[in-house]
Order: structure tokens, then C-alpha cells, then sequence
């Protein structure tokens, strides 16, 4: 009967197809053509195969953290006063970037149709190195198009997102990128959002999705030293960018190979606040992200000190082993 179906839906849109002149005619899925061939699988690692030679691919520096509320957008602002640093603001062009974020689907795609490729390919290592090979040059394609978008092309540019999803795919995506990952204490992280966006009904789902992309990103971070990719990431602290600029941004620097002659260290105290959960203003949102005068950096800290022994206990249970792995306690009695 299945089979009955199937010829009577192609048959069917034939007809209209030749009724209609080929206009305005869907063809049933189940009459699209498919390849009669069998797909195999493949061994592929986006950290493990991705490519080493970073210098046959485009130059990105990536700001990433954990989640929003991180401090990607004080991030971004301190590295633009480095001259040999680009960062594409066009009408066409996203304030935040997401590059990396659905990169498992591009794969996905790869896997799917590489693998009708042993017929003539015997070699499963020939297929994987394919596999990296042609995810890097997706990656630099994507890149290439914003850097139409800069002034200057000779500058690096710089990319941000604000979560870690799907990060793995990075190495793999953009080899001859470098990966700057700012996080900051959860509990601040935590506080900051729920005064911004949503509420105290959103507390506990922050919480644990702060935890969870956290340790996520540490195991991560330990994944690319072990195969070798360790020049390609580095974790900096929102609190020491904070209260040690000069220090913090010098690190960065070297990090980046980049020279701290080109820097513009006169304006490094002058960065406004850009999405202060201080500044939001529930009658206009779009206040909240105007760039405001730089205020006493305590104020960005230790805000969750206020918080109830309820609202403690509860991010404790929910984060507690992930802000220790952070490194911001050393054990649950605070």
C-alpha cells in the first residue's frame, strides 16, 4: 500500500507539474530524489581532526563567556583600542555574531554526504581530513564576507558571542582563529541577569544553565591543551579586566602576539559601561544599552552578598561544584 502511495504522489505531481507549467507545484517528500547509494560513517573529532595549519586560514579573534551577562561587550570595547584590531559595525551586521553556534549542523551535513563517498574513496582517514578540510573552508568563507565588511582589511577582526554553546566546533571552523573567553563569577552572573531581563522567576534556570555551559567550557578548555591547540584559547576573568585593565589587557595582548606599542592606553579607563544591569530602564529598554560614563568597577561585584539565605542555598545546590571549578570559592560556606 505504501509503495501504491508513493508511485500515485509522483504520478500526481507530474500531472500538475505539466498542468501547471512547473509553477507554484511542492513535490511530496517521499517523491524527492535521493542517491541509491549506502552512506558509511567516518571517524571525526572537531578538536581532535581540526586543522593545524592555522596560517593557510583567516585571522579571527572570538570573544566568548559561559552565558550573557559575562561581559563580552567590556571586553570588546577594551580590545578596540588596539589599532591592528577590527570590529565590523555595519546596518547589515549583528552586534553579536553566533558563528559557532549551529556549527554541529554544518557538520552534520558533511557527515551525511561524505559519507557516499567510500564507493571511491577506501581510506576513512582520507575522508575525515575532507571532512576537516572542507568545515575550515566553510568557516573561511564566512569569515571572508565580514571582512568585506571593515574600513580597514589589513586589520584582524573581532567576532563575540556571548555563549559557549557548540564551542568545540571552533578549532575545527576557524583554525586560524583565537578563542578569548571571559567568564565571571556566576553568582554576580546570575544577579546581573535576573535585574536585566527576566525576574526572579528566571533564577533557577540561569543558575543551572550557568553551571552547565561552565563546566562545559572548562572541559573544554582542557580538550584543546591536550591535542595541542592551547595557542588557540585562553580564559580571562570579567573582575581582574575590571579592577587590573592595564595588567589584564597586557596579558591578553600577549596572548594574541599582538603589540602593546598600538594600544591606545590613554582611553583604557575611559570605556563606558555598555549594559549595566544598573542602568536598566524598564520604561525604555533601549537606554539599557547606551553607553554610559565608567563607574566605580566594585559596583560590577559582589552584588549577590544581598541575596537570602534561600537564594543561596538554591544557586549552592543548582552551581556550587562549577563556581569552585571556576575558581571563585574555594567551598560552599559563604
Amino acid at each position: 500500500m505504501v509503495k501504491l502511495h508513493h508511485k500515485y504522489s509522483i504520478f500526481r505531481n507530474l500531472v500538475n507539474f505539466i498542468i501547471k507549467g512547473g509553477k507554484g507545484v511542492s513535490f511530496d517528500r517521499g517523491s524527492r530524489a535521493t542517491p541509491l547509494l549506502r552512506q558509511e560513517t567516518y571517524p571525526f573529532d572537531p578538536l581532535k581532526d581540526a586543522g593545524k595549519d592555522s596560517s593557510k586560514y583567516r585571522k579571527v579573534i572570538y570573544i566568548c563567556s559561559p552565558t550573557q551577562r559575562s561581559g563580552t561587550n567590556f571586553m570588546c570595547n577594551t580590545l578596540r583600542l588596539h589599532n591592528d584590531i577590527a570590529y565590523p559595525e555595519t546596518p547589515l551586521l549583528p552586534n553579536e555574531h553566533f558563528l559557532y553556534s549551529h556549527a554541529d549542523i554544518l557538520s552534520d551535513y558533511l557527515h551525511k554526504t561524505i559519507g557516499y563517498w567510500p564507493k571511491w574513496v577506501k581510506d576513512k582517514m582520507s575522508l575525515t581530513k575532507m571532512h576537516s578540510a572542507l568545515l575550515a573552508g566553510m568557516g573561511d568563507g564566512v569569515l571572508n564576507e565580514f571582512y568585506k565588511e571593515l574600513a580597514d582589511p589589513d586589520k584582524i577582526l573581532m567576532l563575540r558571542t556571548p555563549d559557549a554553546g557548540n564551542l568545540e566546533y571552533f578549532p575545527a571552523m576557524f583554525p586560524g582563529g583565537k578563542l578569548v573567553v571571559i567568564i565571571r563569577d556566576g553568582r554576580d552572573t546570575v544577579d546581573s541577569f535576573v535585574d536585566s531581563f527576566s525576574g526572579d522567576w528566571a533564577f533557577g534556570k540561569m543558575t543551572k544553565r550557568w553551571a552547565d555551559r561552565t563546566e562545559y567550557l572548562f572541559r573544554l578548555y582542557e580538550g584543546m591543551k591536550s591535542q595541542g591547540l592551547e595557542s588557540s584559547i585562553q580564559i580571562f576573568r570579567y573582575e581582574e579586566l575590571n579592577s587590573q585593565p592595564e595588567k589584564t589587557v597586557r596579558q591578553i595582548l600577549k596572548f594574541l602576539r599582538l603589540e602593546p606599542t598600538r594600544y591606545d592606553w590613554e582611553k583604557l579607563n575611559e570605556i563606558p559601561v555598555v549594559g549595566s544591569s544598573t542602568q536598566y530602564n524598564k520604561k525604555d529598554g533601549v537606554e539599557f544599552w547606551k553607553p554610559s560614563e565608567k563607574v566605580n568597577s566594585s559596583s560590577f561585584t559582589n552584588k549577590w552578598k544581598n541575596w537570602s539565605p534561600a537564594r543561596k542555598r538554591k544557586f549552592k545546590r543548582l552551581a556550587g561544584k562549577q563556581l569552585i571549578l571556576a575558581g571563585y570559592s574555594t567551598d560552599l560556606n559563604w
